[in-house]
């Protein structure tokens, strides 16, 4: 048989030597070139769902892919509570909440200012993952608890 006669595999196919027809990619792997000859394993940080895959999906933000050969959009699980991932992320602690202006409940994609009149709860300062009302005698600004100066009071409980 002469080779230049031999058909090509298309993208989203693979031909190993001495195929008789192309083979589909499964969900998992990715084959982005006509002519391959073998699968491309999806790599961390993002999922292959479907057969055929041309080009992997990178795992949302605010989510992570821990391995490779993802078949799930939801990817492995959400960032942990008091961080946040971007898109591609390869794990749940990607990036700290940060400043004690901010809050990252679990899925975080991007930091979330705390509003005034609530301070962040959490391991410490750059890990906030909840909010909590200040309590009487105290105001909140910027995720900061101070007692209410002189000739000033908050009525309000937490």
């Amino acid at each position: 048989m002469n080779p230049a006669k031999a058909e090509p595999c298309a993208a989203g196919q693979f031909c190993p030597q001495g195929s008789v027809l192309p083979r589909n990619c499964s969900a998992g792997v990715y084959c982005p070139v006509a002519l391959l000859v073998e699968p491309i394993p999806c790599p961390a940080g993002s999922f292959c769902a479907t057969a055929n895959t041309i080009q992997p999906v990178l795992c949302p933000a605010g989510r992570f892919g821990g391995s490779a050969r993802m078949i799930d959009p939801n990817c492995t699980g959400p960032a942990a509570p008091g961080f946040w991932t971007q898109q591609g992320s390869t794990t749940a602690t990607q990036f700290d909440c940060g400043a004690p202006s901010f809050w990252c409940r679990a899925g975080s994609g991007s930091p979330a200012s705390i509003p005034p009149g609530f301070r962040g709860r959490g391991a410490d300062e750059r890990h906030f993952a909840s909010l909590r009302r200040c309590g009487r005698g105290f105001f909140c600004v910027d995720g900061f608890n101070a007692s209410c100066p002189i000739g000033r009071f908050s009525n309000v409980t937490a």
